[in-house]
C-alpha cells in the first residue's frame, strides 16, 4: 500500500501523485492528489499541487498543467536578523511547539538584551561571544545561570540559521575554539532533613499559604517549580490519584500524588481572574518562587552562597523527594528514575549512593571472601 506521504511517479515527466486515505467515490479506490515539479528562477525544483482524482484530475491533465505553468519566482532571501529579531522569532516558534521558553526569555531580557539586542548575528564573532560570557560572570551570575543564558542564545542562533536569518553560530563550541561554555558543577548536594522540612513548612504555613502549598506539592511528588506554576485545576485527577503536567520540552506527563496532596490542591480557592492554581496576585502566570521562601531560608541560617553545591533554591524540595525515597531502601534505582521522570538513568544515578542496598551492604563481600579462604591457599 502506498504511503500518503510518498510521491509516486507517473509516465509523464515531472508529474507525481500521492495516494490518500480517503476514497474516490467514482472509482471506489483511494483518492489521489496530483503534483507537478516546476523549477524556479534559480533552477530549484518546487512541488505544486494541481488537483485531486475525485475532482477529475488525471496524470495527463496534470502534464498539460505543467506545460502551461511558467517558471516560478525564486523565494526571497530572508534579511539577516539582529539578536532581538531572532529571539522574537524563536520565541514564537517555541511557544507554538509548547517548548519551555519563559524563564530563558526573561533571563535574556534582564542580562543580555542591552548588550546584543540590536547586533546582527552575522556580525557577532566567537570573540564577542566569549566577551559576553565574561560580562555575565562579572555581573555575579552563577556558572549555571551563565550556561543557561548562552545555551539559549545558541538555540536562537541555530533557529536563525535554519530560517536563513543568520549564516553562523558564534556560540558553537569547537575543539580548541575561542568560545567555550563555563565550567558548571551541576550536581547540587543539598537536600533537606525531615526536621528541616518541618521547620521550613511551619514557617511557610504561617507567612505564605500559597508558597506552603507549592512546597508541599514539590516535596511529596517531586514536581518542578515551573510545572507547579502552570498547574490548572483540570490537571488534577482525584480518581486516578495523579496530576497531569507539562514537563520539560512540552511533554505531557503523569505525576502520581498521595491522597492528602490531592485533597490539599482541591481545597485551594480558585482565583477569580486566573486559570492557574498558583498565579500571581493579578492572576497572571507565575514565573518565580515567592520571595518569602528565600527570606525564610536566610532567616533560618540554612543558606549557602550562590554557586555552592549546598545552596538552597525551591528545587531543594524535588531533590529532597528523591533523596528520601532513595534512603528509604524501598525503591531501586529504576523505580526512582520513573518517579523522578528522568529521561536517562545517568540523571538518577546521583542518588544511587543513598540507596542502602547499593553501597554499604556490598563492601563486606571482599572481606567475607577473604575470611572464607583458607590461609596459605593459592
Amino acid at each position: 500500500m502506498a504511503s500518503a506521504r510518498k510521491f509516486i511517479k507517473t509516465k509523464f515527466p515531472g508529474v507525481f501523485y500521492r495516494e490518500l486515505s480517503t476514497i474516490d467515490p467514482r472509482t471506489g479506490k483511494r483518492d489521489r492528489s496530483y503534483y507537478i515539479s516546476v523549477p524556479d528562477e534559480l533552477g530549484t525544483a518546487r512541488w505544486v499541487q494541481v488537483g485531486y482524482g475525485s475532482a477529475g484530475m488525471t496524470a495527463q491533465a496534470a502534464a498539460r498543467k505543467k506545460a502551461e505553468t511558467p517558471v516560478l519566482e525564486s523565494a526571497p532571501e530572508v534579511q539577516p536578523a539582529t539578536f532581538g529579531q531572532a529571539v522574537e522569532a524563536y520565541a514564537r516558534y517555541a511557544r507554538a511547539n509548547r517548548k519551555h521558553i519563559d524563564p530563558p526569555l526573561e533571563q535574556y531580557t534582564f542580562h543580555c538584551s542591552r548588550h546584543i539586542d540590536s547586533t546582527l548575528i552575522n556580525k557577532f564573532t566567537p570573540e564577542k561571544a566569549e566577551a559576553l560570557k565574561y560580562r555575565l560572570e562579572k555581573r555575579g551570575l552563577s556558572p549555571q545561570s551563565v550556561a543557561h543564558a548562552l545555551n539559549f542564545l545558541r538555540r536562537v542562533c541555530n533557529y536563525a540559521i535554519a530560517t536563513k536569518r543568520a549564516n553562523h553560530n558564534p556560540f558553537q563550541v569547537l575543539p580548541g575554539g575561542i568560545f567555550q561554555m563555563p565550567k558548571v558543577q551541576n550536581r547540587r548536594e543539598r537536600y533537606l532533613t525531615p526536621a528541616e522540612c518541618h521547620t521550613i513548612l511551619d514557617q511557610l504555613a504561617k507567612r505564605s499559604p500559597q508558597t506552603y502549598h507549592m512546597a508541599q506539592l514539590s516535596l511529596h511528588t517531586g514536581m518542578r517549580a515551573t510545572e507547579i506554576f502552570q498547574m490548572r485545576r483540570e490537571d488534577i485527577d482525584p480518581a486516578a490519584h495523579c496530576i497531569y503536567v507539562n514537563a520539560k520540552g512540552g511533554r505531557r506527563e503523569t505525576v502520581p500524588a498521595p491522597s492528602h496532596i490531592i485533597e490539599m490542591l482541591l481545597s485551594i480557592p480558585q482565583h477569580p481572574h486566573s486559570p492557574y492554581l498558583f498565579p500571581m496576585p493579578d492572576g497572571s502566570l507565575r514565573k518565580k518562587t515567592p520571595v518569602t521562601f528565600r527570606t525564610i531560608i536566610d532567616e533560618l541560617g540554612l543558606q549557602a552562597p550562590m554557586g555552592d553545591p549546598q545552596h538552597i533554591s525551591f528545587h531543594v524540595f524535588r531533590h529532597t523527594f528523591a533523596s528520601l525515597l532513595a534512603q528509604s531502601g524501598k525503591v531501586d534505582i529504576h523505580e526512582l528514575m520513573k518517579l523522578m521522570r528522568h529521561r536517562s538513568l545517568d540523571m538518577t544515578m546521583r542518588y544511587a549512593h543513598l540507596i542502602p542496598t547499593v553501597t554499604a551492604s556490598k563492601v563486606n563481600l571482599v572481606a567475607d571472601s577473604l575470611t572464607q579462604a583458607p590461609h596459605g591457599s593459592r
